[in-house]
């Protein structure tokens, strides 16, 4: 766990003061103490140790108890010096007396990181969020807590928020990508080092993430000459194996439309909604527009998400629950198979299916039946991580497994890549890092050969300041 406190005090920290160094300015009141307090500061500030600054930053704060700077600043020193009980006592009366004032609250939450107990940042970086809402101190301390313990769904969620609310705050976007590299997705992480690099482009932080990125990727034995990733004929092959699988059709005697946001979030489906009884939404974050969407046309949908505390739409016809979908039936989560029982009907294909769930689709639909899956109409999915599903002979294998499932009683009708996460070239073949595929069932609609060019007239760029990715008629 050394790892995880350094992450996440390093984000506390900030730009990490040395110690004496100049602390925030917590009160404006401190200017209106006269000349001894502006020495004893000065001095505070310029030592080279902590052993030098400690008796200052204490004579100040009993000097002048009133004022929180000399209190913060002994509380700091206390904490770089490693003596953390003292730290907690003294910080934690602090943040008591000063309620008001962001750095004791911050580095009250170091000191819960340092000894890394866990429960305890959690529990303070979430105040420094609630009571310090437009500094992105608790925000990004948060996620980078959470990132530390684990739950990195909510811990990416959170950040890219925050790299969106806050874009000047250099951790979001490291930490940001850093929780790529966790996951082990060394080609999204270093998308994201490159998003960084190109808001930071001197800070050496942001430069030895990209470093890290790129030695992680080549000990997957891949080349990153130019734009091309590895030249095997062997990686070759199931790039285009799988992508065979998914050719588009065209829909005969039906419309396709788009429902949702009109960036990311949004889908383009078959607009038929004769016969469906309910729709399942698997993933929705903060963005609940497909839902309220087809609610409107009198489908009640049903939506599950572990990763929020409250769905971002309420409304009769939108019910929401927190449970992750999982492959095989657990306490606290759903599977296809089992909402299929509940909300269908063997034998009729009444509903609807949207699934964004950011990689636990393969084993998800890996695990559910052939009878659970023609129950759906329609399925809207993102597939996530096509780069390292083609790389990795375990993950090819159950992407394999899922496409000719998916594929024997269904038939692509759109495809629309994800902007966000890059086009890359493997093995001589354009492939996709996420996408977004909208599948019909055989057995209700009719297909016939596609002339159709992707993205559409129906399309948008899942993040508006980027350029589309275009696919032709992706036929490989």
């Amino acid at each position: 766990m050394e790892g995880n406190r350094i992450i996440v005090e390093r984000r506390l920290a900030k730009e990490t003061h040395a110690p004496g160094a100049e602390l925030p300015r917590c009160a404006e009141e401190h200017r209106l103490a006269g000349p001894q307090f502006d020495a004893l500061l000065a001095a505070a500030q310029s030592t080279a140790t902590a052993s030098e600054a400690l008796p200052l930053w204490d004579e100040l704060r009993k000097h002048f108890p009133e004022i929180p700077i000399g209190h913060i600043g002994y509380g700091y020193t206390l904490l770089e010096a490693d003596r953390l009980s003292e730290a907690e006592d003294l910080l934690a009366q602090t943040v008591e007396r000063f309620p008001g004032e962001l750095w004791a609250a911050v580095h009250h939450t170091r000191v819960a990181v340092r000894r890394g107990d866990w429960s305890q940042a959690l529990q303070r970086s979430l105040k420094v969020r609630t009571l310090f809402p437009d500094d992105p101190s608790g925000h990004v301390g948060y996620a980078t807590a959470l990132l530390a313990v684990g739950r990195l769904d909510e811990a990416e969620a959170l950040l890219a928020q925050s790299r969106q609310r806050f874009p000047d705050d250099i951790w979001a976007w490291v930490h940001y990508a850093e929780a790529a590299m966790r996951r082990g997705d060394w080609v999204e992480g270093l998308q994201r080092w490159k998003e960084a690099r190109g808001q930071f482009p001197a800070d050496s932080a942001v430069y030895r993430g990209m470093v890290e990125a790129v030695a992680r990727i080549q000990e997957y034995g891949l080349s990153l000459v130019g734009a091309s990733l590895p030249l095997s004929t062997e990686i070759q092959q199931r790039c285009l194996t799988l992508f065979r699988l998914l050719e588009p059709k065209r829909i005969e005697g039906f419309n396709k439309a788009r429902f949702g946001s009109e960036y990311d979030g949004g889908y383009v489906m078959v607009d038929d909604f004769a016969g469906i009884t309910a729709a399942f939404s698997f993933g929705i974050a903060q963005d609940a527009n497909w839902d309220a969407a087809v609610a409107d046309r009198g489908i009640p949908v049903y939506q599950f998400d572990h990763t929020i505390d409250a769905p971002p739409i309420a409304r009769s016809d939108l019910i929401w629950t927190k449970a992750p979908i999982v492959p095989r039936p657990a306490q606290g989560g759903e599977t296809i198979d089992e909402l299929v029982s509940r909300h269908g009907k063997p034998g009729e294909n009444s509903l609807i299916l949207k699934i964004d769930i950011d990689g636990d689709e393969w084993p998800v639909f890996d695990a559910a039946s052939e009878a659970g899956l023609l129950c759906f109409s329609q399925i809207l999915c993102e597939f996530s991580f096509l780069m390292n599903v083609v790389l990795d002979a375990h993950r090819y294998d159950q992407a394999l497994r899922v496409l000719k499932k998916l594929t024997d009683n269904f038939a692509v009708v759109h495809v629309h890549a994800n902007n966000g996460h890059g086009l890359y070239n493997i093995a001589n073949v354009m492939v996709p890092h996420v996408l977004e595929i909208t599948f019909v069932n055989k057995h209700r609609y009719r297909v016939g050969i596609n002339d159709e060019i992707f993205p559409g007239a129906l399309d948008t760029p899942n993040n508006p300041h980027l350029p589309d990715i275009h696919l032709g008629r992706f036929i490989y």
